[in-house]
């Protein structure tokens, strides 16, 4: 998948009262001076069955943009429909990075789009910087590192 702009994403999960989990709102953060950094756009996508809760959270914590997809079909977490749904979006705009928290949903959805998106994809990160143009990730050494 090639991007299409210097965009950076933010999944940003959904409670089932429609309010933002807190693990994507959380990744505004890093992902507003990412996104300054590439001169991208910070670009909140929003998927869950009533999502105008979780949009207006995500527009108050710096959201350039705000991507909703909602519906009853998204009521309920489900692996293929949810990540169908952002794998078509990411096909059709081309963010460079997406940020998805490790939560039982991330956990589930990242490796599943990356596979789609024949991208890298990595876990556990403990801090994010870019070096100047590719995204340099930081996190545990792997276990080979610590002999």
């Amino acid at each position: 998948m090639q991007a299409k702009n210097k965009d950076l994403w933010v999944f940003i999960e959904t409670k089932p009262d429609g309010y933002a989990k807190s693990v994507g709102l959380e990744l505004m953060t890093p992902g507003r001076r990412l996104a300054d950094m590439q001169g991208g756009k910070l670009v909140a996508v929003v998927i869950g069955g009533q999502v105008e809760k979780a949009v207006r959270a995500a527009s108050s914590h710096g959201a350039d943009k705000v991507i909703e997809v909602s519906g009853e079909d998204y009521d309920r977490y489900d692996t293929e429909s949810y990540t169908k749904a952002f794998f078509s979006l990411v096909e059709q705009y081309g963010p460079t990075t997406i940020l998805i928290g490790a939560t039982n949903i991330g956990r589930d959805m990242g490796p599943r789009l990356a596979c789609r998106l024949k991208t890298g994809l990595t876990a556990d990160c403990t801090g994010l910087d870019i070096d100047p143009e590719p995204v340099t990730w930081h996190g545990p050494a792997p276990p080979s590192a610590a002999i």
